[in-house]
């Protein structure tokens, strides 16, 4: 007999990117994963890490996923002016996020207690870009019998 399952992951990873096309629009490229291009000067991508789990009972599952989030600003040279742009990004990313603390997905289910756990400024390896990165993380229950 074949199992019934929903794919959390996608659900989660099309909320986020929704929530964050939302917020800005056609001026920001959002894509999950690596892309063989860069596709513009700033973009954000979506890279989920893994999940854990909270609790588990014979019904359900809670388990807490993880996402990193990256902003890419190419610049050869990251100038105050720039510098400023970048800041300014990073405080609306967060109180995006913070406006979204739980989330309804395509299922019916809930992301909750979604939230940003950590920033890295300037964690780019490219001399060629800033980049800043967060961990993103929330609950889910699912797998309901």
């Amino acid at each position: 007999m074949a199992i019934s399952f929903e794919n959390n992951w996608k659900n989660i990873l099309d909320k986020l990117t929704s929530v964050l096309r939302d917020e800005y629009g056609s001026t920001m490229t959002i894509f999950t994963g690596e892309q063989d291009n860069t596709p513009s000067n700033q973009y954000i991508r979506l890279d989920p890490i893994g999940s854990s789990l909270i609790s588990y009972s014979s019904n359900s599952q809670n388990r807490e996923f993880e996402i990193i989030i990256s902003y890419v600003s190419a610049s050869a040279n990251v100038k105050k002016i720039a510098l400023e742009h970048i800041l300014r990004f990073t405080e609306r990313t967060k109180a995006v996020v913070q406006s979204n603390m739980s989330m309804v997905l395509s299922d019916g289910t809930r992301a909750i207690n979604c939230r940003l756990d950590s920033e890295d400024l300037d964690s780019g390896t490219s001399d060629n870009s800033y980049i800043v990165t967060w961990s993103w993380k929330c609950e889910h229950q699912s797998n309901f019998s």
